[in-house]
This record gives C-alpha cells, sequence and structure tokens, in this order.
C-alpha cells in the first residue's frame, strides 16, 4: 500500500514538473529565425508581377462564379489531403477576409549578374480557417479545426521557375491560431487549454514550416497578358 502511494505521488509529481516545463519554456523549443541573407527591396516590375500574380491566385476563391469557387477549392482540398496520413481529409471553410501583402524582398547573387535568386513577400492573413477531417467506418466526421485570426508570415519563392516555395517565420512574427478538437458536436479548444495551449501551438507551427511548395510560377509576360484579357493566372501546384 505504501508502494503505491508513493508511486501514485511519484507520477503526480513527475507529471505537474513536465507541466511546468512545457508552461515555461515551450515558447523556446521550437524557435524560427528568418535566413540571414542580403535583402533588398524588389524593384517595382517585381512588385507589380508579385501583385498580379497573388490577385491572380486570390481570383480563383473570390471570383463571381460559383462554379470557378468550387473548382478551385476542390483542388486545394486536394493537394492538400494527399499531404495528410490515410483516413483524414483537408476542407478549406474560409480563404480569409484581410489579406495584405507588404513590400517584397529579393535575395540577389553578384555572381550571377545580379539575377534574382529568391523573393521574400510579408503577408498578413486573418479570418481564414481549415478543418480536418476523420474516415470512421465509412463516415466523415470532423476532427480538428484550425482557425487563423491573425498571421503574419514570409512566403519565400524563386523568380519566374517552377521551384520549392517555402514558409518562414521570424521569432517577432504574429501567429494567432487557434486549434480545436470537436467531439460529438463539441468543440475543446486545444491553444487555450494554460498548460498544454502554448506547446500545441508551437508544434502546429514547426510542422508547417516543414512544408514545401511547388508551383509553377508564369512569367511577366504571361501576367501582363493575362491582365490584358482580364482573365484568371493558371497556376498549377503541389505541396511536399
Amino acid at each position: 500500500m505504501l508502494a503505491f502511494l508513493l508511486g501514485t505521488l511519484l507520477s503526480f509529481l513527475v507529471f505537474f514538473a513536465l507541466c511546468y516545463i512545457i508552461v515555461k519554456y515551450s515558447d523556446h523549443i521550437f524557435e524560427f529565425n528568418t535566413p540571414n541573407q542580403c535583402l533588398e527591396e524588389a524593384s517595382q516590375e517585381t512588385i507589380f508581377w508579385i501583385n498580379s500574380f497573388f490577385s491572380g491566385i486570390l481570383s480563383h476563391f473570390r471570383n463571381d462564379d460559383d462554379n470557378t469557387i468550387l473548382n478551385s477549392t476542390e483542388k486545394l482540398n486536394e493537394a492538400m489531403t494527399k499531404v495528410l496520413p490515410p483516413g483524414f481529409s483537408f476542407e478549406l471553410d474560409s480563404i480569409g477576409h484581410e489579406i495584405e501583402a507588404k513590400t517584397p524582398l529579393v535575395v540577389k547573387d553578384s555572381i550571377q549578374d545580379g539575377k534574382f535568386l529568391k523573393v521574400v513577400l510579408p503577408l498578413t492573413i486573418s479570418g481564414s480557417s481549415f478543418t480536418i477531417w476523420s474516415n470512421i467506418h465509412n463516415f466523415n466526421i470532423p476532427l480538428f479545426e484550425f482557425d487563423f485570426r491573425k498571421v503574419v508570415f514570409h512566403l519565400c519563392f524563386k523568380f519566374e521557375e517552377t521551384s520549392k516555395t517555402k514558409i518562414t517565420f521570424s521569432n517577432f512574427s504574429v501567429f494567432d491560431v487557434d486549434v480545436s478538437l470537436l467531439v460529438n458536436k463539441r468543440k475543446f479548444m486545444l491553444t487555450n487549454c494554460p498548460v498544454f495551449g502554448s506547446f500545441v501551438k508551437q508544434l502546429f507551427l514547426f510542422f508547417l514550416m516543414k512544408r514545401e511548395f511547388e508551383a509553377n510560377l508564369p512569367s511577366l509576360e504571361t501576367v501582363r497578358d493575362v491582365i490584358e484579357k482580364q482573365e484568371i493566372l493558371s497556376i498549377s501546384f503541389k505541396i511536399a
């Protein structure tokens, strides 16, 4: 009996010690720094190209044509579902109500006559949300809900070529996200947990940054031609 009580007491002490460490040091477990590279403000031509590029992407989700919205959302859901383990699926709930891109920065290489190596685009997104569904006994059940109240990050990609595009965060970026567990039509907000909330948020951020996006970026001439014809950009992408 005494051994059982001592074992129980020791288990509680270890549990509370782990909780203390998680609460106090979770912000330092995963630290992210923007790559230390020589960044310069992009030229007006580059800014024009980037703004047109992202306007074309968002037009797929905000076009007045319901078929365009449906098809683009389905393609995004399919691409994200392929990244998840078998039995899980992705569903975009909202693309966001406020998306702001700041002045792009570029990384140049003097060896290659100043050609663009990388474009770093600071982005702010508010109101975006998606749900992870689980297939249990041939029934799709909502499992996790992610609500991005406000996220500030950097989107890095190479200029005018098919390349891997990465999301990067600095330690000073804003990452205000709610992660909720859905059980029997009840929502349990994991990020509001006083013990594990901060850890869950940092862990989600860690896995988010591990993903790379491979996009077929159109050339500047293609973008101009699309704008003149008032068409929507055709952009193919996949997620590694």
